[in-house]
């Protein structure tokens, strides 16, 4: 997923690529508190976000575009069913250490969600740059 943010104080874009899983409507990612993007959020910026299967042609380009906003997942069990699905999902094995846990000490990173607040579908096999909004 490639996660968009903007410096409020600047306006100054930013994207970065995350690894992520989706569960109950949301896009959960770990990232370093430190990044540019996860500094952008916590002064309060915006998010967007971007999935898409690559195409070697452009009819073929399909995937979302979605706005919304991203929390720090709070301890609790939705993080660690988050977090083991996310390490399931990378072949991550985590061995006697608390899921959460573990990333923060191995990757010096939190668990986040991204919550899309509008989701449009693009697919060029249909016209180029066609989108659809998805009805959350």
């Amino acid at each position: 997923m490639i996660l968009g943010t903007a410096d409020p104080n600047t306006a100054m874009p930013w994207t970065a690529p995350v690894y992520y899983i989706f569960r109950a409507g949301k896009c959960y990612f770990f990232s370093n508190q430190m990044s540019r993007h996860i500094r952008h959020l916590e002064l309060g910026a915006d998010a967007a976000a971007s999935i898409f299967k690559d195409s070697p042609s452009i009819d073929g380009l399909a995937g979302v575009q979605m706005q919304g906003r991203c929390t720090v997942c709070s301890p609790g069990r939705e993080a660690v069913t988050a977090a083991a699905a996310y390490a399931l999902k990378y072949g991550i094995f985590i061995k006697g250490d608390h899921p959460v846990d573990y990333f923060a000490r191995v990757f010096k990173a939190a668990l986040y969600a991204f919550v899309p607040e509008s989701v449009y579908f693009m697919d060029n096999s249909t016209g180029f740059g066609h989108r659809t909004l998805v009805i959350l």
